[in-house]
């Protein structure tokens, strides 16, 4: 029994023998882990400690680019801002400066046709009757100046501003007073090749004008591109009365707008009556040809109306109201201005294209072709090519 009873206590130190040195050995083991696990867990806490660093560091960074990019932006902007600004006053000084030279351009051409007109007068009795025959072929017939009255730019009261417009060859100069003539600074010119129509007015375009002024006025057309203004001119633009009719009807080409007639009118259609002084019928007047008509003509879509003559678009163009003094006046205005619209309608293909007309050996031209055909026309070749000629025989004399 004490054998079987010591080898039992043998076995059980042994056992806790080795249970003590696995528990010693597993604690070692963990020890060992957590040393590692702090380790890892204080390298993790440096490398982020670090990332936030760099991420700070390229914030700041990213944030000083970006002012740079904002300071450099608004440096830029304000570069573009004063060179449109400059570019703006160059170009109005550049225009102001055309306009000046087109009016020396203008005085030029009168004092040429003078001198050309006292050369004639120099001649014998054959030239001076050639010379009378000039006031409707020749030089006399290329200007054309007198005092013109354009509709006041206040929109709420209808009224008119007069002006001084002078008729060369190639432009219309409009000037505000006598001390703007003589100091050669027209406030407005249009360019005779940019002309569409000149034509008398209708009760429609000038409906809240006085019935007594509607003989004196006339109305020009012409393309946008062939107007030069000042800069005071541009902020408002004249009540262009036909363009306050915001609705028309189109037909066959026409762009007709309703209207009434109280004054003398006919229809182009039939024979009834189109006005009426108290109780005028329906009427229909073309905006582009100015045809007139009965509104029931349209309504009844008969075959009546003829298409528009007009084949000009009227969104590219503008026109102009003015007032003459008499309506003789307006009748010569008319008339003269009429013979100097191109024969083709405005355009860059159709002017740059333009033949050149033969020039004239003598002074006087075909009473039949008229300068005012073709607005290249330059009617002052002929008439200094024999200047010499005349002054040499003065001299002679």
């Amino acid at each position: 029994m004490n054998s079987v009873k010591m080898s039992f206590e043998k076995n059980l130190q042994t056992e806790r023998t080795l249970k003590i040195q696995a528990v010693n050995k597993l604690s070692e083991i963990m020890n060992r882990r957590e040393t590692m696990r702090a380790g890892h867990r204080h390298d993790d806490t440096l490398d982020m400690r670090r990332k936030e660093k760099e991420n700070r560091k390229l914030q700041l960074e990213l944030r000083s680019e970006k002012q740079k990019l904002n300071s450099t932006i608004i440096k830029y902007q304000r570069e573009i801002n004063d060179m449109q600004a400059v570019l703006s006053d160059e170009s109005q000084v550049r225009m102001e400066l055309q306009m000046a030279l087109d009016s020396k351009d203008s005085d030029i051409e009168q004092l040429r046709c003078q001198l050309t007109s006292l050369s004639i007068h120099s001649m014998d009795s054959t030239s001076i009757s050639s010379s009378n025959d000039m006031d409707d072929s020749g030089y006399p017939d290329t200007r054309l100046e007198g005092w013109l009255s354009l509709p006041m730019k206040n929109t709420k009261r209808f009224g008119w501003d007069r002006r001084y417009v002078v008729v060369s060859s190639k432009k219309i100069l409009f000037y505000n007073s006598d001390m703007d003539r003589e100091q050669s600074n027209p406030y407005m010119i249009l360019d005779i090749d940019k002309l569409f129509h000149v034509r008398p007015v209708t009760q429609t375009d000038v409906y809240r004008a006085d019935t007594k002024e509607i003989p004196r006025i006339f109305q020009i057309l012409y393309a946008n591109e062939g107007e030069s203004k000042r800069e005071q001119e541009f902020a408002v633009e004249p009540p262009a009365l036909a363009g306050e009719h915001s609705s028309y009807v189109k037909h066959k080409g026409h762009e007709f707008i309703p209207t009434l007639y109280h004054l003398p009118s006919s229809c182009e259609a039939c024979t009834r009556p189109l006005w009426n002084v108290f109780k005028p019928p329906p009427a229909l007047e073309c905006r582009r040809c100015h045809t007139k008509c009965h509104k029931d003509h349209l309504d009844r879509n008969e075959e009546a109306i003829a298409p528009c003559r007009v084949n000009y678009d009227i969104s590219t163009a503008k026109d102009l109201l003015l007032l003459a003094g008499s309506q003789e006046e307006q009748q010569r205005w008319v008339s003269r201005l009429i013979r100097r619209i191109p024969r083709k309608h405005p355009g860059p293909a159709s002017v740059a294209q333009a033949p050149e007309p033969p020039s004239h050996s003598s002074p006087r031209l075909s009473p039949g072709a008229s300068p005012g055909n073709s607005p290249s026309l330059s009617p002052h070749r002929g008439a200094i090519k024999v200047q010499p000629k005349n002054l040499g025989g003065g001299g002679g004399g």
